[in-house]
């Protein structure tokens, strides 16, 4: 799922066949991300929120945790000031379970994103 770098969305939610991700500005600069992979167990998860100005990424975001079967994590990550002008936060990553099993975050799950 793709979306223009200036439409501002409520938040945008990627499903694919391992799970469900969102992202959303929620502005000040705040980005709230949530993923819940289908898993049965534990999981951790390790992902970047990548900040671009639609010609190269400018800003990257660590993002990471911990999950329970069923359930998702979710959590705030901090962005840069963008000047007032629209730029696109897309987040990335992978989640794996302790069996080994890996599903990723699906492509294209962005949103437009201004501080």
């Amino acid at each position: 799922m793709s979306h223009e770098v200036n439409t501002v969305q409520p938040f945008v939610t990627c499903t694919g066949n391992g799970g469900v991700a969102k992202i959303e500005d929620q502005g000040g600069g705040k980005i709230w991300w949530y993923v819940n992979p289908k898993f049965s167990t534990l999981y951790s998860f390790v992902g970047e929120i990548l900040i671009s100005n639609g010609k190269k990424v400018v800003n990257t975001i660590p993002v990471s945790g911990m999950g329970q079967a069923t359930k998702a994590l979710t959590d705030i990550a901090y962005g840069p000031s963008t000047g007032g002008k629209t730029y696109s936060v897309k987040l990335t990553g992978v989640a794996r379970d302790n069996q080994g099993t890996s599903s990723f975050v699906v492509p294209n799950c962005s949103t437009a994103y201004r501080k």
